[in-house]
């Protein structure tokens, strides 16, 4: 009985890369046609000559496309039961959270991170920001060896020294020796009034040497309030994408394929796709 359903399975396999190998037969032959713009006004013939495509007729080897299909499906299936084709951000459900995106966004940043790539991502956001920027914004001088990231910083009113009970969540707040650089994260929600205005009270009460706000949006648009666009550095999630592709470990022959090299790949893929979401 068993043998019996290895010999259908086997038959089957057969007659879908037999289809296959039929499917890129016909379609050479196909490629042998073009549309006549000749037939069609307010074309002319001269027209119509001068811009009729290009035809390149494919020839496909039907044996060869039945091998290839075989090993393929060999090699694909190797891939997916050893994991590779995991995407764990998709996982781990990131989708457009910006509570979660802006974890995984401040792990990336940490020079004391898990993935061991000290502070290269920092770097590499650093990169990423359009050349023109605020008077006292900070640079990559004034980015101290070791700096603390942080997920979700709260000020209120008496730490500024001002009377009331207003509380400000900072999305990334990452924190050296001689500067502050705050990230507010923004997916699908856009700043509340007086949102921004807030972060730049708290980062010049610092007293820090270089200080910073970056507004990461999908498009990279301008805060709403026109007052603090010269004061605030806007940032593509895209951008951000592109630059965290320069990532060190991902120019290293031997680390190219690693572990952490595949969350920086997926990631940039998860970033890039926000935009077009």
């Amino acid at each position: 009985m068993h043998n019996m359903l290895n010999l259908k399975e086997n038959i089957s396999a057969a007659r879908d890369l037999s289809a296959w190998a039929k499917f890129f037969q016909e379609f050479s032959v196909a490629q042998g046609s073009a549309p006549d713009f000749s037939a069609r006004e307010p074309f002319s013939q001269k027209f119509a000559a001068e811009h009729r495509p290009k035809v390149t007729r494919l020839t496909v080897d039907s044996a060869e496309a039945e091998t290839f299909l075989r090993l393929f499906g060999t090699e694909y299936k190797a891939l997916q039961s050893g994991g590779w084709m995991v995407d764990i951000w998709e996982v781990c459900g990131l989708g457009k959270d910006e509570m979660r995106n802006s974890a995984v966004l401040a792990w990336f940043l940490d020079c004391h991170g898990s993935h061991g790539q000290s502070r290269n991502f920092l770097d590499l956001l650093m990169a990423a920001l359009p050349e023109s920027r605020p008077v006292g914004f900070p640079d990559s001088q004034d980015i101290t060896p070791f700096y603390r990231t942080k997920v979700e910083s709260h000020y209120d009113d008496a730490e500024l020294n001002k009377p009331g009970r207003q509380s400000r969540r900072v999305d990334i707040e990452i924190n050296g020796a001689d500067f502050l650089l705050f990230i507010e994260v923004k997916i699908e929600a856009s700043e509340t009034p007086n949102q921004l205005r807030s972060y730049l009270e708290v980062l010049s009460a610092s007293r820090r040497r270089a200080t910073g706000l970056i507004f990461l949006t999908p498009d990279g648009r301008p805060p709403l309030d026109e007052d603090t666009r010269t004061q605030v550095v806007s940032l593509s999630w895209e951008s951000l994408a592109r630059s965290f592709r320069k990532a060190e470990i991902l120019k290293n022959f031997s680390l190219a394929n690693s572990f952490v090299a595949t969350l920086i790949r997926q990631f940039c893929d998860h970033m890039e796709y926000i935009r077009r979401r």
